[in-house]
């Protein structure tokens, strides 16, 4: 059996240890025998096309280099080379803008002049005010609790409503207020935890007017959960309004009792005039409603046969009479004039009743009205035409379907109780996921629910609910295009973290986009949390657009030293090879004064904790080096942009424009042996004896130069042989000996790459 070293120069088998050969290499003049020795090729030589060089023309054994000055397509990305303008994390971070990184601007507490009946900030309204000297002012409201607030632009704080007395004195939730001709009309619902959050008497005001009025459209509309603004089929502008409870004009028989186990209600009137079999009603004062289900109706006596504990447990009451109100959660009603001088019209119903309305959406482009529920998505046409567009959510049903939905930018976007987001396109009749566990699938903590939407035309605002802490994160979305792809792009610009043991109160929170005032936009932000433990809330506002557009656009003790970057993974497309890591160099803006810096962290291999680097505080370059010998597969940046001064008029954030992290890369050494081998019978060999089988040797050389797979090479001094393969056009035969009477001689040369990397 051949033997390297010992019978011949070296061994050539087949990978399975099969048809090994031994071969004698050609001497020099001298008598010397050698084996030449080099490390195969790392990459393929690279040809420049024509044009510009790039940031990655230079040999990656010389200068590997990660350059990223763009990360608009938001939060994320895993790889860079996946996903070469995203981040993988960001905290008080705007990247909104193309080639820059900036802290968000500060989420502003504001003032409340007069104290509040509860401190539970909702919703919002930009309601037109007249004035003698400016014409047409748009004016913003707050409400807080019970109470209106009107915003002080001279104050920069607000002032309550009225010396303190609410339009109605009870505990009600205000939603988001409709501009609606000439007033401002604003939906609302108990703010108490019974009857399922009930509708409520909405309110409006006047142009003419800094009152607000309380509707008393008693019997059709006064109290509509939802609303939204349309056009008839005249084309005239309506009010839409759903989720409805009337007055039906009935009592219960004064001076009874209904405790919790009587099913048999009687009434001062014949109820059959208002309510029938499988409606719902309502019994009780605010605080203790209770919804029942309605099986019969009779007269003579009058009496109402019902099931308890409808949707909420049975309670006793004792008051001596009590009102019934119709509820009619899958109604809605549309209005010319919501004042108190006119009217709603009759109720048309969409869908089932016990899949309740929980938003509207009026969609201008194709003049449809559409009204969610708890089980899909219904489209009301200008004639009154009713049909479900979403049938697939019959089996997805969940109560907080869709609360929230908004329109934006041609968007019907839909909030998933279950968390999650839906985009329904409906000239296409389809429904998209665009959730951010579709964008950012690893960043958990953002998949919860959607609480409320708002937006200008080129930015959504976004309140989400961690899923498993009290945490409401404020996000920006824009529609980016890459690559042929337009996608939802997410941005993490606040958070608000639940006081102690308070909860969030889901319905409570919303938020609002003004952009009325010149040279400012705000978007504001309604918070409220359960009262376990003591906390006072006001509406928040944080500033977004140009910087200098706000006198108060600065970044406060919220931000300083918050904004949080982390970058994707960079690889330089060849994870399982070294590099080495030699600098990072940061294009940036403003730092220095105010004590603006930008730290700079690392991973090496995704370990599970950071190293610092450094902090640049020079604009606009800076360099920071590595420690020596950072070697890495895989490589991650942590980015802090930090301030130490903040308030008004710290105006200006740090900016990177662009990094550059410059190493080399480093593979493991994969050596390539070339052999002149001399072939011919009667040679002789190491130990002695001669060679006998020239041909039979040649014709095994050229199948393994064919062949794919690999043989095992053994080597002097080597040990066990190791797997090597054949390199493609090394093979080349030259014939040294053709003497009469005697068979050809071969020197025959070739190049074997030695697959096992040494060291």
């Amino acid at each position: 059996m051949p033997k390297a070293g010992i019978t011949h120069d070296i061994t050539i088998e087949d990978h399975d240890t099969s048809n090994r050969r031994g071969f004698m290499l050609a001497r020099d003049k001298q008598g010397r025998r050698g084996i030449t020795r080099k490390d195969a090729e790392t990459r393929r030589p690279r040809v420049l096309s024509m044009g510009e060089l790039t940031q990655a023309e230079l040999p990656p054994e010389l200068e590997l280099s990660w350059f990223q000055e763009d990360w608009a397509l938001g939060i994320g990305g895993v790889n860079h080379r996946l996903d070469p303008k995203r981040t993988a994390v960001t905290e008080f971070i705007d990247a909104s803008t193309p080639g820059v990184i900036r802290l968000a601007r500060a989420l502003n507490a504001t003032t409340l002049n007069g104290t509040a009946n509860s401190p539970e900030p909702s919703g919002f309204a930009l309601a037109q005010d007249r004035s003698t000297t400016d014409g047409l002012d748009p004016v913003l409201w707050s409400f807080v609790g019970q109470d209106p607030y009107k915003w002080s632009e001279s104050d920069g704080d607000w002032d309550i409503y009225n010396s303190g007395t609410p339009p109605q004195a009870i505990d009600v939730i205000y939603q988001n207020g409709i501009q609606f001709g000439t007033n401002t009309v604003v939906p609302a619902w108990y703010g108490a935890a019974d009857a399922n959050e009930s509708p409520y008497f909405y309110i409006y005001k006047a142009i003419d007017s800094d009152s607000w009025v309380v509707s008393n459209v008693i019997t059709t509309g006064a109290r509509m959960k939802y609303m939204a603004k349309g056009r008839n089929s005249s084309g005239d502008e309506i009010l839409w309004g759903g989720n409805n409870l009337s007055d039906t004009g009935i009592n219960t028989n004064e001076g009874a009792l209904l405790a919790a186990d009587d099913v048999t209600i009687t009434t001062h009137a014949d109820p059959r005039s208002a309510i029938a079999v499988n409606d719902m009603i309502l019994i009780g004062p605010v605080g203790s409603q209770e919804i029942m289900l309605v099986t019969a109706t009779a007269t003579g006596p009058n009496t109402i046969t019902v099931v308890r504990g409808y949707g909420t447990p049975a309670v006793t009451h004792t008051d001596a009479a009590h009102d019934i109100y119709l509820y009619q959660p899958h109604v809605i009603r549309s209005s010319t004039d919501p004042t108190n001088s006119g009217s709603w019209t009759s109720a048309t119903t969409v869908g089932v009743d016990d899949q309740p309305i929980t938003g509207m959406v009026f969609d201008e482009d194709n003049d449809i009205l559409f009204v969610t529920k708890t089980d899909g998505i219904y489209s009301v046409t200008s004639d009154g035409q009713v049909r479900n567009l979403t049938t697939l959510f019959r089996q997805a049903g969940h109560p907080g379907n869709f609360k929230g939905s908004y329109s934006w930018n041609h968007h019907i976007l839909l909030p998933s109780g279950y968390g999650g987001l839906y985009d329904f396109n409906y000239g296409e009749g389809t429904v998209e996921d665009v959730s951010i566990r579709i964008a950012a699938p690893e960043e958990t903590e953002l998949h919860g629910v959607v609480l409320s939407m708002h937006g200008d035309p080129v930015n959504l605002f976004a309140l989400v609910k961690d899923l498993t802490a009290e945490t409401v994160y404020l996000l920006l979305a824009n529609r980016v295009e890459f690559e042929g792809k337009t996608d939802f792009r997410w941005h993490v610009m606040a958070k608000h973290v639940a006081t102690g043991s308070n909860t969030i109160l889901d319905s409570q929170c919303n938020i609002m986009v003004d952009t009325s005032r010149e040279n400012r936009r705000r978007v504001w932000v309604g918070l409220s949390e359960s009262q376990g433990s003591a906390v006072a809330l006001t509406p928040k506002f944080m500033t977004f657009g140009n910087i200098n557009d706000d006198n108060k656009d600065g970044y406060t003790s919220t931000t300083l030293g918050a904004g949080v970057v982390e970058t994707t993974l960079w690889d330089a497309n060849l994870p399982r090879v070294d590099k080495r890591i030699e600098s990072i160099e940061l294009e940036t803006r403003n730092l220095g004064v105010g004590g603006r810096a930008i730290k700079v962290e690392y991973k090496a291999n995704q370990e599970a904790s950071w190293h610092l680097l450094g902090s640049a505080n020079v604009s606009p370059f800076f360099p920071l080096e590595f420690p020596p010998g950072t070697i890495a597969k895989v490589l991650q940046l942590k980015l802090t942009l930090n301030m130490t001064t903040g308030g008004d008029n710290a105006i200006l954030s740090p900016e990177l424009v662009s990094f550059r992290v410059k190493g080399q890369l480093r593979p493991a050494s994969n050596p390539v042996y070339s052999f002149k081998v001399y072939l011919a019978d009667e040679l002789m060999l190491l130990n002695g004896a001669t060679s006998r089988d020239r041909a039979g040797d040649l014709k095994k050389l050229r199948a393994w130069n064919e062949a794919s797979e690999e043989v095992l090479l053994g080597l002097p001094n080597k040990g066990t042989p190791m797997k090597a393969i054949f390199m493609p056009g090394s093979l080349s035969e030259q014939e040294v000996g053709n003497e009469t009477g005697r068979r050809s001689e071969y020197v025959v040369s070739f190049d074997v790459a030695w697959l096992t990397p040494q060291t």
